[in-house]
Parts: structure tokens; sequence; C-alpha cells
């Protein structure tokens, strides 16, 4: 896969899931417009974890122990803040840890793969 194929992909996962992403935004602006009180930090627990379990992230490819992953990823901050990106992560790990680019980056992602060894 090549740097094109890879954004195309995102394009792909975007085109897809951005009508629903914004009946989500919609649904939860109408909620807060109607005087439901949620304070920041549960806004978050609540609708940011809502966003999360509404769309799956896609494996688009894997390569010497490393996954790389389209989905959509949420501000914890401000769950009104969403973008499409790429997740890379070991495959076999105890520990959450990934890297997280969006798109336009693909090339760093492939740098950071090449870093790690595994390009």
């Amino acid at each position: 896969m090549d740097v094109y194929e890879l954004r195309n992909r995102l394009f792909e996962y975007n085109l897809k899931h951005f009508k629903k992403l914004t009946e989500l935004h919609i649904k939860w602006n109408e909620k807060l417009k109607r005087g439901i009180t949620i304070s920041d930090e549960f806004l978050f627990e609540l609708f940011g974890h809502e966003i999360l379990a509404s769309f799956d992230e896609e494996e688009v490819m894997t390569h010497n122990g490393m996954k790389v992953l389209i989905g959509i990823f949420v501000n914890e901050e401000n769950p009104f803040q969403v973008v499409f990106g790429y997740k890379v992560e070991p495959i076999h790990s105890n520990v959450e840890q990934y890297q997280l680019f969006l798109s336009g980056q693909e090339n760093m992602l492939f740098e950071y793969l090449e870093q790690k060894g595994v390009a």
C-alpha cells in the first residue's frame, strides 16, 4: 500500500461515516439546547463514548507486528471536535499505546513505521 491508497481508504471511511457522525452531533446539540445540564467531564463520558461506540475502526494494513487502523478520534475535552485519522499500534501488547496520524500525514506515518523497523 502506498501513501495515496492509504489516504483514499481514509476518505472512503470518512464518506461512509460522516452523515451518521453529523446526526449524532445534531442530536447532542439539541439535547444541550433544550437545557440538559451536563458538566464538561461527563459530556465526554456520555456523548464522546456514544460516538466511539457508534463507529468501528477499520484495519487497513499490518506489517511486522504493527497494525494501521482508520477511525474516528474524539477530543476528550470537547467531544464536538472529532477527526478522522490513522492509529498505529503494536498487534500484541498489554499496554494501550498508539500513535495518531491525520490526513496529509501519511508520509510521516510511513516514516514512523520505518523508524520502528517495520516498513
